[in-house]
């Protein structure tokens, strides 16, 4: 996207360029330049920087090869060249930088984001940077301007740009409301705050300025009507805690109800912080929450400095669950202090609670945290190169790691893309495992099934997997009080699997399935199925087939497909 600017000044003189180079794992509605745009809104309002430069910034994905990116950069014969750069990116960027200085020895190359605020002498060596900034690109905006107005930066190559002072939300520019940032297939990225006061040891936040520094009101409304006139579908909301702030997190929701209810938001919160008031509005609203729960272990939440209150946890995600809100939790495997078995009890802990989805991170000792300070206190052993990934812990050797890395696959195809929080607790609870259990089955399932990473939603390869997984988990379930295993046990549970899966992709992907079931729709989705084991016991079979297809007004609909008694015979 190149900034609407004229091409040369009211003398004739054509104007320098300066390439902003975004890079993003993948073409989604998150794969938006907001770091690049806020550089670019932050530069052009600089006194005199417009005069003589214009920004352009180039998008590149995980799948553009180094080469092919610093070709598009010299191409714009750039004045300065910056990156703005994350651990996951650091390597492919490096590179680029260092095509674009072969390319053109004379331009100014800078550096941004987190990777150059923890290691900026690191990133200098590595890309053969001019200007590594640290912090904020705002605070430095000045000072960057003014190097590339020289042509150089103050004290020769390979300078450190510190800031000497914090900007106030209210003198930040907007991306947005300049026309500098423009959305990703309909998505935007929507900052709302800055900062954190929380002091977790793992996050870049541990060792920076804990104060809160929320976006006024004013521009939020500004940029929400924005949005509006952009046609955007989905806001996903950096804010490290949405709802730190119980009344303005309230007021945002009532903005956002009111004039972007068609919108679909991601927000970041604390459930110890939710009751049953934000909750409501959190349903009354098309959104999805995450929620960082990263360990249920005493030890290891303790060894990071995050606080865990175990009943407010719980208490605030069965508010979110009784208001029919949608959340989904993270897990980080490795914390100093975690075992592999603790970090089966924190999963069971997580899959008890339902949420949609359930995503799992090895730990990754990040330079400029706490934690990497502290890792040797700890044992820690990671990666020294982006991304930094631990290799092991004194009481998590690597093999484990690997095993809970194995997990997290499982986690990802099993449950979040197979969409199975309807029936997966029921399924576990009926067989008498614990949900790790239920998943060590899948894992058996997957296996031979080299596709299982690019299967899609909802697909008929995880089903598949699934109905496998079914028919494992009820072979081995054991008697329960002195009841052997009910014989229609696995007929209930494929069933279940099959009616909500064909009733996920009516939903999200709008198709229709014919499904044979051995019960009546209606009971499966019926309270008393919940209680899979009994209802497989004392419910009576009508095998039949049924439609499942979008519907306009209820979302999905099941029709009769032929007489009962003519499908599946039990």
């Amino acid at each position: 996207m190149i900034l609407p600017r004229p091409d040369a000044d009211a003398c004739g003189v054509p104007r320098g360029t300066v390439v902003l180079v975004a890079r993003h794992a993948e073409r989604s509605p998150r794969a938006v330049a907001l770091g690049a745009a806020c550089a670019a809104s932050a530069l052009h309002a600089v006194p005199g920087f417009a005069a003589s430069l214009d920004c352009v910034i180039l998008d590149s994905w995980a799948d553009e090869t180094s080469a092919s990116l610093a070709a598009r950069v010299l191409a714009l014969d750039p004045r300065a060249a910056g990156f703005s750069v994350y651990s996951w990116n650091r390597p492919a960027l490096a590179e680029t930088a260092a095509l674009v200085r072969r390319g053109k020895q004379e331009a100014l190359l800078f550096a941004g984001g987190p990777e150059a605020t923890a290691d900026p002498g690191g990133m200098i060596a590595d890309f053969g940077l001019d200007i590594a900034v640290v912090g904020e690109v705002e605070a430095g905006a000045a000072g960057l301007a003014a190097a590339m107005l020289a042509g150089a930066p103050q004290g020769g190559p390979g300078a450190i740009l510190s800031p000497t002072a914090t900007p106030g939300p209210g003198a930040l520019p907007s991306p947005w409301l300049d026309g500098t940032a423009r959305p990703a297939d309909g998505g935007v990225l929507w900052e709302l705050a800055r900062g954190c006061p929380y002091a977790c040891s793992y996050c870049y936040e541990s060792r920076g300025d804990r104060r809160v520094r929320p976006i006024p009101m004013k521009r939020m409304e500004a940029e929400l009507e924005r949005f509006v006139e952009l046609g955007v579908r989905q806001a996903f909301v950096l804010d490290p805690t949405f709802n730190l702030d119980t009344e303005r997190s309230l007021a945002i929701l009532d903005l956002l109800i009111a004039k972007a209810p068609d919108i679909h938001y991601s927000f970041e919160i604390r459930a110890e912080l939710v009751t049953s008031v934000p909750a409501k509005r959190f349903a009354r609203l098309a959104c999805s929450l995450q929620i960082g729960l990263q360990s249920a272990e005493e030890a290891p939440m303790r060894a990071v400095g995050r606080d865990f209150d175990r009943k407010a946890f719980v208490r605030g995600i069965r508010a979110l669950e009784s208001a029919g809100a949608t959340y989904g939790l993270d897990l980080i495997y490795g914390l100093p202090e975690d075992t592999p078995e603790g970090f089966r009890r924190s999963l069971d802990f997580a899959l008890k609670l339902r949420p949609n989805h359930l995503d799992l991170f090895r730990l990754s000792v990040l330079p400029g945290t706490t934690l990497a300070a502290d890792a040797a206190r700890f044992g820690l052993v990671a990666e020294t190169r982006a991304p930094y990934a631990l290799q092991s812990t004194p009481t998590f050797p690597e093999d484990e790691l690997d095993e809970a890395e194995a997990f997290s696959r499982t986690v990802d195809l099993f449950y979040d893309r197979g969409r199975a929080v309807a029936w997966f607790l029921p399924l576990a609870e009926a067989c008498g495992f614990r949900p790790s259990a239920l998943l060590d089955f899948a894992r058996i399932a997957m296996q031979g099934r080299s596709d299982a990473g690019a299967l899609a939603p909802g697909s008929p390869g995880i089903e598949a997997i699934q109905l496998e997984t079914v028919i494992l988990a009820t072979g081995h379930a054991p008697p329960r009080r002195g009841r052997n295993v009910p014989v229609g046990l696995a007929d209930a549970a494929s069933d279940l699997v099959r009616l909500h899966g064909a009733w996920g992709r009516a939903l999200a992907e709008g198709t229709e399935t014919n499904v044979e079931l051995h019960y009546l729709p209606d009971e499966l989705f019926g309270s008393a199925a919940l209680d899979l084991r009994n209802f497989a016991a004392t419910a009576r079979k009508h095998p039949g087939s049924w439609t499942v297809k979008p519907d306009r007004k209820r979302g999905a609909a099941v029709l009769p497909g032929h007489s009962p008694g003519r499908g599946i015979r039990g």
